[in-house]
């Protein structure tokens, strides 16, 4: 087939008269490979954020059931110990023991729990607070404030005595 010197300076002005034509050949492509490709990689990234939101809730749920476990364990181990203290001690279940070699009773333990910690709501009371974390470890007062620590976690109260902030355990 010959074609017609308009045909073929369409076809050689694209590939030769300044690069003109393969720039716009280079435009159509980049356009065309966004719609293609962009959409797949978002979905891609959307279907990795949904395992890993999976994951991160199998896990909690796993913590959740070892720290049941564990707070289990632990009452069984305080009524053992106890019985046993209390034989040692002549039998009456009486005996002096320092607050540092008391066991830990599961309510001693409602802090570790970061279900608990999500229960916390601005304005709760200190016994609301109690209720939901248990008796803290430490106290410090200040004129217009009061922090509760639980360990490495901290509840602080307004000079209302209501909840103001909180920083659960990592």
């Amino acid at each position: 087939m010959i074609r017609s010197d308009n045909e073929r300076c369409d076809e050689d002005c694209l590939l030769t008269n300044g690069g003109v034509g393969m720039k716009s050949l280079s435009k159509m492509l980049l356009i065309m490979f966004m719609f293609y490709a962009i959409p797949r990689i978002a979905y891609a990234d959307d279907a990795e954020i949904k395992e890993l939101r999976n994951r991160i809730e199998y896990l909690e749920k796993k913590v959740e059931t070892m720290n049941q476990t564990l707070i289990r364990m632990m009452a069984i181990l305080d009524s053992s110990s106890s019985v046993s203290r209390g034989q040692a001690s002549g039998g009456t279940g009486s005996s002096s023991v320092s607050r540092s070699q008391q066991s830990v009773t599961p309510d001693q333990l409602k802090w570790k729990d970061k279900q608990n910690w999500r229960r916390l709501r601005s304005g709760m009371s200190k016994d609301e607070v109690t209720d939901v974390l248990g008796e803290p470890d430490n106290i410090d007062k200040f004129p217009s404030w009061e922090v509760w620590r639980y360990g490495y976690a901290e509840v602080q109260f307004s000079s209302a005595e209501k909840l103001d902030s909180w920083h659960e355990p990592r």
